[in-house]
């Protein structure tokens, strides 16, 4: 899960990516549940080192959006239900969540226009979940009189 890109094969895709792209939806959901279960087990044992790898996989996850999202509309509830138990999880998830402008990024994707709009309905009811979710939770996790727990970006 955390190789660097360029260790991969030629024929491997990055598992981030099998989340949001593969061909088969059980192996879309099986990755997006493992990848959660992963970073949940990381914080659990805690300590900063699996914390910056929490973060780095939720980075690289939330990178996906512009390209391969776009370009894989019919595929994306995995990957959409994914971020959301991610922000179910813990709160700690939440907060990397927001400070990641995740909520602005999924916008921008649903305002995005697609061709294949026209053809393929996109799972948007994951998406507006996730963002509704995230929406209901900041004031819960983050308090926005106190600038050292968020940096500032207005909810």
């Amino acid at each position: 899960m955390f190789a660097p890109a360029e260790s991969l094969g030629k024929d491997e895709k990055n598992f981030f990516e099998a989340i949001c792209t593969h061909l088969e939806p059980d192996v879309r959901e099986t990755a997006a549940s493992l990848f959660v279960f992963a970073l949940g087990r990381l914080h659990e044992i805690g300590g900063d080192e699996n914390m910056a790898l929490v973060d780095r996989a939720i980075t690289a996850l939330l990178d996906l959006m512009p390209q391969e999202c776009n370009k894989h509309l019919g595929r994306l509830e995995a990957y959409f239900g994914c971020i959301l138990e991610l922000a179910r999880r813990h709160s700690d998830f939440l907060v990397i969540l927001t400070k990641k402008h995740t909520v602005l990024r999924m916008v921008d994707l649903l305002s995005k226009y697609n061709p294949l709009y026209a053809s393929v309905n996109p799972p948007f009811e994951k998406l507006i979940s996730t963002i509704c979710f995230i929406c209901r939770s900041i004031p819960c996790v983050i308090d926005l009189n106190d600038s050292t727990n968020y940096d500032g970006v207005d909810p």
